[in-house]
C-alpha cells in the first residue's frame, strides 16, 4: 500500500490525500480533497477501483459543502458503459477513465493505461466528475508524452472543450508529481 499527498496550488487551496493499493487484478485508491479559501470550503472522499489496464471499474464519492452533504456512485463495465447510481448514462458511453476535478490522483489512470512513448499523443473520453456538485459528463481529453527519461517523465494533458492545457510531471509509475497550476506533490 502506496500513501500520497498534495497541496492545491491553484485557487481555492487545500490538500489531496490518495492511499493506493495494489492487488492482483485490481487498483484500488481511496482519497480525501479538502479544500477552503477565498469563501469556498468543502470536502470530498472517494473510493475507487480500476482493474490490471487501469480502467475505472467503479466510484463512490461523497462530498460536503456549505449546502449539504451528497454522494454517488459510478460503475464501468471496462468497455465504455457506465451507470450512475444504478441508472445507465448512455451520454459517458465510450468513456474508459474517471476524472475527478479536484484530485490529481485521476489523472495517472490515462496515463497508466495509455501508455504512450515519447512523443505519441491519444485522444479520450473520460467521465469527469465536478466537485464539491458531483455532476458527471463526458469530457474529451488529450494526453500527450513529452519527454521520457530522468527523474521525472512530461505529459501534457488538454481539456478539448475548452482548449486548457496543463503540464504534469510523473514518477516512474505514472503518478502525478506536479499538475501545473493546480497542485504539487508534497508526500514522498
Amino acid at each position: 500500500m502506496s500513501l500520497f499527498a498534495w497541496r492545491r496550488s491553484g485557487s481555492p487551496g487545500g490538500h489531496s490525500l490518495v492511499q493506493l493499493e495494489r492487488r492482483s487484478r485490481s487498483f484500488h485508491a481511496e482519497g480525501w480533497e479538502v479544500v477552503g479559501d477565498r469563501g469556498e470550503a468543502w470536502v470530498a472522499h472517494f473510493r475507487l477501483r480500476a482493474d490490471a489496464a487501469w480502467r475505472t471499474r467503479s466510484l463512490t464519492i461523497e462530498a460536503t459543502d456549505a449546502s449539504g452533504s451528497r454522494r454517488t456512485r459510478l460503475t464501468a463495465d471496462g468497455a465504455g458503459s457506465w451507470l450512475v447510481d444504478g441508472q445507465h448514462r448512455p451520454e459517458l458511453d465510450g468513456c474508459l477513465d474517471v476524472d475527478l476535478a479536484a484530485a490529481p490522483f485521476t489523472n495517472t489512470l490515462p496515463i497508466r493505461r495509455l501508455g504512450l512513448a515519447e512523443g505519441e499523443h491519444a485522444e479520450i473520453r473520460a467521465a469527469w466528475i465536478d466537485v464539491p456538485s458531483l455532476a458527471p459528463h463526458a469530457m474529451e481529453q488529450r494526453y500527450t508524452r513529452l519527454e521520457t527519461g530522468g527523474a521525472l517523465d512530461r505529459y501534457e494533458y488538454r481539456s478539448l472543450p475548452s482548449g486548457r492545457r496543463y503540464l504534469l510531471s510523473v514518477d516512474d509509475e505514472g503518478i502525478v508529481v506536479e499538475y501545473e497550476g493546480l497542485a504539487s506533490r508534497v508526500f514522498p
